[in-house]
């Protein structure tokens, strides 16, 4: 009777677990900032890992201006400042290096690639893109996708869809 107990323990507390985990990515989502982040696929298929792409951001490297005469190194992480672009596709890009006064502003998460003024950094969240496997692949004529990506407060972000600018009703989710 105790073994069967304590069996029934750890099956509760794996569940227990695992919903957690689902309710805290749920909650994350449901308080970040939505935004559009202009991209260049660069993995359209691969037959072994599924329908994926992976991303890069201005051909992977993002310019940032350097806060005052202290700049990041290379490696280290970095919350970076995203401000709206304009125009019809809404998209947002990052524009500097966030301070410890733009705690109201969307920022997110970045690793600083390449050092000094300006600043080349990445987005290790938002580098990849799973897709359904109904998805057809892109043309190869269309303009790279929009990534709808969801910020957190703290910075971490997730790829929500990809949308083809230009192109409504054209979703990859």
């Amino acid at each position: 009777m105790r073994r069967r107990t304590a069996i029934i323990a750890v099956l509760v507390a794996q569940a227990v677990v695992f919903a957690g985990l689902v309710a805290r990515e749920e909650v994350r989502l449901r308080e970040s900032q939505t935004v559009r982040l202009a991209s260049a696929p660069v993995d359209p298929h691969d037959v072994l890992r599924g329908q994926y792409m992976t991303l890069s951001y201005a051909d992977g490297e993002v310019a940032v201006g350097g806060d005052g005469d202290v700049y990041p190194l290379a490696g280290d992480e970095v919350l970076v400042v995203l401000e709206p672009r304009g125009g019809p596709a809404e998209l947002w890009e990052p524009t500097r290096l966030a301070g410890d006064d733009d705690t109201e502003l969307v920022r997110i998460r970045a690793i600083v690639v390449e050092e000094g003024d300006p600043l080349f950094v990445r987005f290790p969240d938002i580098e990849r893109a799973y897709l359904s496997s109904s998805t057809p692949p892109i043309p190869p004529a269309a303009e790279p996708p929009a990534v709808v990506v969801a910020v957190a407060g703290d910075g971490t972000a997730r790829v929500i869809r990809l949308e083809v600018v230009g192109s409504p009703g054209s979703l990859w989710p």
